[in-house]
């Protein structure tokens, strides 16, 4: 009925720390009937003060088992049982961050023995574990130990609910607990349910696969637009969303339906679910995606060889030329691209003169009053052309794409296909799949494969960003 645990770990932040010691007890409501403990590798170090609070050192954990080696224990140990622990929460984040890790949702009704004996033994000065259990007569062996803290949370869980038996069953066998006890347990316990208006068979049906997910209403109205690596794990996730935030309880209120389409590919899934927010705009998404593309950012460089960026109205046609450069970023008015440009400035030192948000002769403000943060003297040409470029290509590199036209190759919804990003004259086209046994080697052909799309910020700033991260796609130049 109930699996007590208690864990210890080298911190207090999943999933940055790690468990390195886990113990269950089985307890039925009268007795104690199993026990299942563990040391182990958390593979990264402990923490000096950790050691001296637990005992647990490096050289005691090195040869333990991996979590995922002990993953299915615990699942077995705790299936089907109340989870409980003394600051419930602790535990419960842990184990749900250490199975997240393996791409799994652990998931079980908790009860806190905290909130249990504030409810059934009020007034105490102190409800932390050593305490309680010394108030209460509960003797704990191997304190701050995994195994004696969760033989001492059993006995304090033991004593709560014999404490207020009232049909004097036998200590050695459970019997019935009575109604009142059932329902503050069922009261502190949490559930986390479908929500009133889905069916188990939808959730059933996710597949374990990369792409979009709609959330609908009972009425076939979007909710919400998302995407993810793994669509079935993702959405348990969401289903999972903590009670307290109304934005949670409100969208979890509204469900009755999801639906979603496989890419295959983690970039193509970026950008779908970027497309769907701009046309459907959900309630629920984050609103203030760009509704249109008409001034531009664009870079050349001046006669003196410096990197010249500047703000301009742009048609949204060819993105290089010899008069205005080349296009860099788009954004929906002038007030946008200059606040751009603004935080370029601040971050890297640019010169607001270079950047066009100074005019007249002369220095920039920054290089009159000496900003050490600032322009290093580009405007006066005391900053050498190398080390400014240099400053504002790095400025720039989540923003310019690293050729003006190119492919960007990856996997597709199956073996026998290949997704495909296309890039033309500097501009996002549009993406699309093409056979996995051919290869991009024409502009002509990639129009031919890709749904058109329309170049964004937003979506410069996905490509660029999944360009700069890890990934197996191939940039294929044209």
């Amino acid at each position: 009925m109930f699996a007590v645990v208690d864990i210890e770990t080298t911190g207090s932040q999943p999933p940055a720390d790690r468990i390195t010691e886990i113990a269950i007890v089985l307890y039925n409501g009268a007795s104690i009937v199993g026990r299942y403990h563990s040391l182990v590798n958390p593979e990264r170090s402990i923490p000096p003060m950790v050691t001296q609070l637990t005992g647990i050192t490096q050289a005691m954990v090195a040869d333990a088992p991996r979590f995922y080696q002990i993953a299915k224990d615990v699942v077995e140990f705790t299936d089907g049982q109340i989870f409980v622990a003394h600051n419930v929460n602790f535990d419960y984040a842990f184990l749900r961050a250490a199975f997240s890790e393996l791409g799994y949702i652990f998931q079980r009704q908790t009860l806190d023995t905290v909130k249990l004996s504030r409810q059934l033994v009020p007034g105490l000065p102190s409800y932390s574990l050593g305490r309680l259990c010394a108030s209460l007569g509960i003797p704990i062996v191997n304190r701050h130990r995994a195994d004696g803290d969760a033989e001492a949370t059993a006995k304090l869980l033991d004593f709560l609910l014999r404490g207020q038996r009232l049909d004097g069953g036998s200590p050695d066998a459970p019997s019935e607990l009575p109604e009142s006890i059932l329902h503050l347990i069922n009261s502190e316990t949490k559930r986390s349910p479908l929500p009133p208006h889905l069916d188990q068979a939808v959730v059933d049906r996710l597949p374990h696969a990369t792409g979009v997910y709609w959330f609908h209403d009972s009425a076939g109205n979007v909710l919400y637009v998302g995407k993810s690596i793994n669509i079935h794990t993702r959405i348990l996730s969401h289903l999972q969303v903590d009670l307290k935030k109304r934005h949670g309880l409100e969208l979890k209120a509204q469900l009755a339906d999801i639906t979603c389409e496989e890419t295959g590919s983690e970039l193509i899934a970026l950008l779908y679910e970027l497309d769907q927010i701009k046309t459907l705009r959900p309630p629920y998404n984050r609103m203030g995606r760009m509704r249109g593309a008409h001034y531009g950012i664009f870079l050349r460089q001046n006669e003196q060889g410096y990197y010249v960026m500047y703000a301009r109205a742009h048609s949204g046609q060819r993105t290089v030329s010899a008069k205005h450069g080349e296009l860099i970023m788009i954004a929906e008015h002038a007030k946008r691209a200059h606040s751009y440009l603004e935080g370029r400035a601040r971050r890297h030192g640019l010169c607001r003169k270079l950047l066009g948000l100074e005019k007249g002769n002369g220095p920039c403000f920054d290089v009159q009053t000496h900003n050490p943060n600032g322009c290093q003297g580009a405007c006066l040409g005391t900053e050498s052309v190398e080390a400014y470029n240099a400053r504002v290509s790095k400025a720039l590199e989540r923003m310019r794409y690293p050729s003006l036209t190119f492919a960007i190759v990856g996997r597709g919804r199956s073996a026998d296909e290949r997704s495909l990003v296309w890039i033309e004259d500097g501009l996002y086209r549009g993406y699309g799949f093409l056979p996995a046994d051919s290869a991009i080697t024409s502009a002509e052909q990639a129009r031919e494969l890709i749904t058109r799309r329309e170049e964004t910020r937003d979506a410069r700033a996905i490509i660029c960003g999944y360009l700069l991260s890890q990934h197996a796609d191939q940039v294929v130049v044209l």
